[in-house]
């Protein structure tokens, strides 16, 4: 964890351990991240959790970095980044961190959250699939927080490689019979989830009405 620190954030630590202490380090300000890094562990200032026991100052971070912290906030909500976000200069974005309590990552936590969060938008995927395909999922059983779990206990299908060309084809099959309908005055009244069985399914009584 404490080689991926930033430089930013061993200087925090550093002057953090100088307020507290009466023998301070000095000149830390033109030493090199290896330098500073070398002195955080000769006075053991580097804490076990690193990430909630230090305090970084927002405003010495790098705008890249203050726009990946904001990213991952957007991420973890499920939304995208508003795009005015990448015109907002350093001092806007620091701001806006502070307004809406948006915490700030070290490089270790983004691969940590972003490897939490692919995982649970794959295993989302996993799940709308089988729902297309297979018609096979009762969603009032799904539990969010537990997805992997889920997808194993109901033995669903993990390969997904077709996910947008199968959901693109079943878009088209979906807009075809609605237009059928209208055109042949049916009722049309698709189920909320699309799926293969449910617009065969409908088809199957389309037919059976006309033969009757």
């Amino acid at each position: 964890m404490s080689s991926e620190l930033s430089k930013v954030e061993l200087l925090a630590m550093i002057k953090q351990y100088n307020k507290n202490n009466s023998d301070k380090i000095k000149n830390i300000d033109k030493m090199k991240k290896e330098e500073i890094m070398q002195i955080c562990q000769k006075y053991n200032i580097i804490p076990t959790n690193v990430d909630n026991d230090i305090k970084i100052n927002l405003s010495n971070i790098s705008k890249k970095h203050l726009l990946q912290d904001i990213e991952l906030f957007f991420l973890k909500k499920g939304q995208p980044l508003p795009k005015e976000i990448n015109q907002m200069k350093r001092n806007q974005l620091v701001e806006y961190m502070e307004e809406n309590e948006i915490e700030h990552y070290t490089q270790s936590m983004i691969i940590e959250e972003i490897q939490k969060y692919n995982k649970q938008n794959h295993d989302k995927n996993v799940i709308y699939y089988n729902i297309m395909c297979y018609d096979n999922v009762n969603i009032d059983e799904i539990d969010n927080d537990n997805l992997e779990q889920f997808i194993k206990n109901n033995n669903l299908d993990e390969n997904i490689d077709n996910l947008q060309a199968t959901s693109i084809f079943l878009s088209k099959i979906y807009s075809s019979l609605e237009e059928f309908c209208k055109n042949t005055n049916n009722e049309y009244k698709p189920h909320k989830l699309k799926s293969f069985p449910k617009v065969i399914q409908y088809i199957d009584l389309l037919i059976t009405k006309k033969r009757r």
